[in-house]
């Protein structure tokens, strides 16, 4: 079974050679937002559109990491692993406490903690993961990450998502 596109340039979430099973990571962000966009408009109805906005922000980006080098390299073993992904994860989403309006901060610093978390329920709390993580983000990063986000902004319509993940990128070019 193949979810998403076959091998290349692919920056992908799930990846077994052995098994045939891939997804491509924007994929995996977009559909993960249009699901929480659901859950969130449903049960969570007295939310304003600001928080509604960070949320879908939350969830388009808690993978992000995933598309680092140090993971991506692990296609040439037939299966990727991702480590402490969410860490770097939310290492980039904090990025966007320098792009977006003040306003958003409390919201941001919740969704910097929901996005390094999204996963202790699945490990030992006594994996210390931070005693092997390398924090540095590396050209090649960047572009992988570039290269998710504009395949995102390709396949949505909400302008807003859009301008912030443009927004990104340039932040992300200014890093290099």
């Amino acid at each position: 079974m193949m979810i998403g596109g076959g091998m290349g340039l692919e920056i992908y979430s799930f990846y077994d050679r052995e098994k045939g099973i891939f997804e491509r990571l924007e994929e995996h962000l977009i559909l993960t937002s249009i699901v929480a966009n659901k859950i969130i408009r449903r049960y969570f109805t007295s939310l304003e559109n600001d928080e509604i906005f960070v949320c879908q922000l939350v969830s388009m980006l808690h993978d992000i990491g995933k598309s680092k080098t140090v993971y991506q390299d692990m296609k040439k073993y037939g299966k990727i692993s991702f480590p402490g992904h969410e860490l770097d994860s939310a290492r980039i989403f904090a990025l966007l406490l320098n792009i977006l309006d003040k306003r958003f901060k409390e919201s941001l610093i919740s969704g910097i903690i929901a996005i390094a978390k999204h996963h202790q329920a699945m490990r030992d709390p006594s994996n210390e993961v931070f005693r092997f993580r390398n924090w540095d983000i590396k050209s090649r990063d960047l572009k992988n990450m570039q290269i998710v986000l504009n395949a995102i902004i390709e396949k949505i319509n909400e302008n807003r998502l859009i301008g912030t993940l443009k927004t990104l990128i340039n932040y992300l070019n200014d890093e290099e």
